[in-house]
């Protein structure tokens, strides 16, 4: 047995890995100098044995363990921190760990798979039975001492370690499907079966060295038995003959292990204790009298070998067909590769039949590449097909089954009602912990270490949840979408029995270390299931639509989604919207929605303006009054739109495809400023008017020019009837009426504006005017369709000498912002304009002046002057 005790002379006292909690001054009594005076606990390594000598260090082990106690005791900064890793090859027993850490680490099954250590925290290994504060110093001190000095591994697997008792599995001779009779004895065992043991089938007469592996097909288990008994007393009687006795044991296969040949206990101990566990293929270079020669090992140990032996090496290179079959079956199914040996349902199964494997892929993968099968192969086929059972099984399970098979695999029935109510798993949304205090007569705290100490359980471990997974994908193929309608496909899809709620859902996913995938996010008393990167977007989205719905009364979720930042698709736009109590569609092919917001602009204003001058309109003719207000940029609504938004007015009336003030409105009430005093003075001249005398009329009235030209162009009010005949919408105007007011402007003298545009030998794109009194009033050009791509969108207004005095807007086939510039250089009717725009710089070169100005395009121009 091991004498070793932490702390270890030559290994550090204070491990690494718990550095922070060992930040404290050493006692004042071990202080003896400059150089010891400020050093910390955690500062203790492999000098310490040198600086301090052996007692005090033991001394300060003690501080340390105390140090170790008390952090261990509150919740800890590196709970979740992993041990250091075995090396390679190492095994706990060349650890030297002392006793009590070595049964521990039994007890748990690492002593089986050491190289799961490393995936192993500081809190799963506290968590272990028995295993306290000087077991994790003892194991830590060692680990590390390892992996920073290479060279002693050899010494430390060659020095005798603590004794691992552990269960090995074991079998009784006769074994099923193994011989009775060994080869290797055949000499000996020449007498004949009695014959009231022999089958009524059976007509030839067998001998005891007749009874191979085919035995177990010939006779009934009782009768083997006894024929097992009268082989090991043949053995007993003629033991000594020397040519038996001289002859070498069967080589044992290649990597085979003692513990393979599934020998009883006796036999088993006696070859462990001559060293063969360690060194199996020996046995081939033994004799059966060198066997007989080991303490204790008599006749039916030799028996029990050699029929365990022989059986082993008579199947080598003759594989069981269907335990690969099985195994290619566990192989390919899909979740082969997920499933860790970690984890908490199947781990402890999947350990049993390999402790090399990490998934089940990989054990899968052993059983098909084996070069022989195991002592047992209808065992480890058993063994295959009950994971393979097992792995559909838990695939068929609910969510809420899952989750409680998962974290409370052997709760008593009261802790695991406490964790599952605790946290929703029944389907009720969860209790609080004074909730559950009073149902279970205990107090919140211990409420809360139950839940707690259930999280905890799986902490580290990689654990196969197939239903929850396949619910996180269900939900995040059907984002985005409203809550309720998400919840109710996925209660439709079955994967709860009881409604989980996906909040439930994806608080499992955040305990499994699993991407939930999706997000909840508020929007008005609705939520709306968003991917976890988005969770900010359903806010702008609803600021955009009602900031569009507010200024205009309508709009498309097209136009919601390119206004959000970054632009979104229009699924989430909609899914969101849709959460809105104040969301209605208008046309939902078309994305057309409003939202009960209230808005004086818009749509609203623009209908109530219309109908106060017209009480009747026709759908298509108020499309054409709304399309001539082009300031707010915005697609005018499709007839059907527009019709819907109007029956849903308060006052308007729609029948068929008209639309209808009901009651009539007044035109004064609802006209101000410019666009009032323009519609008085067509109700006092007439409703409809020549453009020239319509506009002295206006100023004399005290309307600026500019003002005149802005609303004459967008008012939804006024229309144009003919070539400069504008009058109220909606006026019954005859025909002649119009061509007489177009014939007498028609009349007067007039010259073309636009007379020339291209490009200039630089590339430049020019314009050139001859101004007439409504462009200098209005400060608007008409710019030609050939160019209007290119003239899209602001340039600067920069004058000849340099001087930026102005932004110039270009769009649909308009350009404005000119007004200031010609009225400050008093520019007069008959004046040339020549305007050169520097795409590049976004500048717009402003010429005013007589003929000479058209100088640098005048090659260009198709008329000059």
């Amino acid at each position: 047995m091991g004498s070793s005790r932490y702390p270890r002379r030559g290994h550090r006292l204070a491990p690494a890995t718990l550095h922070e909690l060992l930040e404290e001054a050493i006692p004042e009594r071990f202080h003896a100098g400059p150089e010891t005076d400020k050093l910390l606990l955690c500062d203790l390594d492999e000098t310490s044995w040198q600086r301090f000598g052996e007692e005090a260090c033991r001394e300060l082990a003690a501080e340390i363990i105390q140090a170790v106690g008390r952090a261990a005791r509150l919740p800890m900064s590196i709970a979740d921190r992993h041990l250091p890793p075995i090396p390679r090859g190492m095994k706990l027993t060349d650890l030297d760990l002392e006793v009590r850490t070595i049964n521990c680490l039994v007890a748990a099954g690492i002593h089986e798979r050491p190289q799961d250590l490393r995936a192993i925290t500081i809190e799963g290994i506290l968590g272990l039975r028995g295993f306290w504060v000087k077991c994790l110093l003892d194991l830590l001190t060692s680990l590390e001492y390892v992996n920073d000095h290479p060279e002693a591994r050899k010494k430390l697997k060659k020095a005798p370690g603590a004794p691992i008792k552990v269960s090995r599995p074991t079998c009784q001779y006769p074994r099923p499907g193994y011989r009775l009779a060994p080869e290797t004895l055949a000499e000996i065992l020449l007498d004949p079966i009695p014959p009231e043991w022999m089958p009524a089938s059976e007509t030839r007469r067998l001998r005891l060295c007749d009874l191979d592996e085919r035995a177990w097909d010939r006779f009934p288990a009782e009768v083997l038995s006894r024929l097992a008994d009268l082989i090991v007393g043949r053995v007993s009687v003629s033991g000594g003959n020397r040519v038996v006795r001289e002859r070498r044991l069967p080589k044992p296969p290649k990597s085979m292990r003692l513990e393979d040949l599934r020998l009883e206990n006796r036999t088993y101990n006696c070859l462990e204790r001559e060293g063969y566990a360690r060194r199996p293929e020996d046995l081939g270079k033994r004799t059966v009298g060198d066997l007989l020669a080991i303490k204790a090992f008599g006749a039916k140990c030799l028996v029990d070998l050699l029929s365990a032996l022989e059986t082993l090496v008579a199947r080598e290179g003759r594989l069981d067909e269907k335990l690969t079959t099985e195994a290619e079956a566990l192989a390919a199914m899909p979740e082969a590769r997920q499933i860790h040996f970690s984890d908490p349902r199947l781990g402890g199964l999947l350990r049993a039949i390999d402790t090399e494997a990490n998934t089940v892929a990989e054990l899968a993968g052993h059983v098909i590449r084996r070069r022989l099968d195991p002592p047992d192969p209808l065992r480890l086929y058993e063994q295959i097909c009950e994971v393979h059972r097992r792995i559909e099984e838990l695939i068929g399970r609910t969510l809420e089954d899952e989750l409680i098979e998962i974290f409370c695999p052997a709760a008593r029935g009261r802790d695991r009602e406490i964790v599952t109510r605790y946290y929703g798993w029944d389907g009720s949304g969860g209790h609080t912990l004074e909730e559950l205090g009073r149902r279970y007569g205990l107090s919140r705290e211990r409420i809360r270490q139950v839940c707690v100490r259930a999280l905890k359980r799986n902490r580290g471990a990689k654990v196969f949840a197939p239903v929850l997974d396949r619910s996180l994908a269900f939900l995040a193929e059907r984002l985005p979408r409203e809550v309720d309608a998400l919840q109710a496909a996925f209660d439709a899809a079955g994967f709860s029995a009881c409604g989980l709620p996906l909040e439930t859902v994806g608080q499992a996913a955040e305990f499994l270390s699993r991407d939930p995938r999706f997000a909840l996010v508020a929007v008005d008393r609705r939520r709306v299931a968003v991917r976890p990167e988005r969770v900010a977007i359903p806010r702008a989205i609803v600021q955009s639509a009602r900031r569009a719905v507010l200024s205009y009364g309508a709009t498309t979720i097209g136009e919601v989604a390119a206004d959000v930042s970054g632009g979104v698709d229009q699924a989430l736009v909609e899914a969101t919207l849709q959460a809105l109590d104040d969301f209605e569609w208008l046309q939902r092919e078309r994305g057309w929605f409003q939202l009960e917001v209230f808005t004086q602009y818009g749509l609203p204003k623009m209908v109530e303006k219309i109908l106060s001058v017209t009480e009747r309109i026709e759908v298509s003719k108020l499309r054409t009054a709304i399309a001539r207000y082009r300031r707010t940029g915005r697609k005018v609504p499709p007839a059907k739109v527009l019709l819907e938004f109007c029956r849903r007015m308060a006052g308007v009336r729609v029948e068929g495809s008209t639309v209808i003030a009901d009651p009539p409105r007044d035109w004064r009430e609802v006209l101000a400023g410019v666009e009032a005093g323009m519609v008085r003075v067509l109700k006092d001249h007439g409703s409809v008017m020549e453009r020239g005398s319509f506009e002295e009329h206006c100023i004399a009235e005290g309307m600026n020019r500019f003002s005149f030209n802005a609303i004459i162009m967008c008012s939804p009010v006024i229309t144009q009837y003919g070539r400069s005949v504008y009058g109220l919408l909606g006026a019954k105007v005859d025909r002649k009426t119009v061509q007489s007011l177009a014939a007498r402007k028609s009349g007067a003298p007039s010259s073309k504006v636009l007379c020339g545009f291209g490009r200039t030998n630089d590339g430049r794109v020019y314009l050139a005017y001859r101004l007439s009194k409504a462009a200098i009033s209005g400060g608007v050009i008409t710019v030609p369709a050939a160019m209007k791509e290119h003239l899209r969108g602001k340039f600067t207004i920069q004058m000849p000498d340099g001087q930026e005095v102005g932004t110039l807007v270009s769009k649909n086939g308009c350009a404005w912002g000119l007004g200031p510039v010609l009225r400050s250089r008093h520019a007069a009717p008959g004046d040339h304009l020549l305007i050169l725009f520097h795409a590049a710089d976004r500048i717009a070169s402003v010429h005013i002046g007589g003929e000479e100005v058209f100088a640098p395009v005048a090659d260009r121009l198709p008329t000059a002057g």
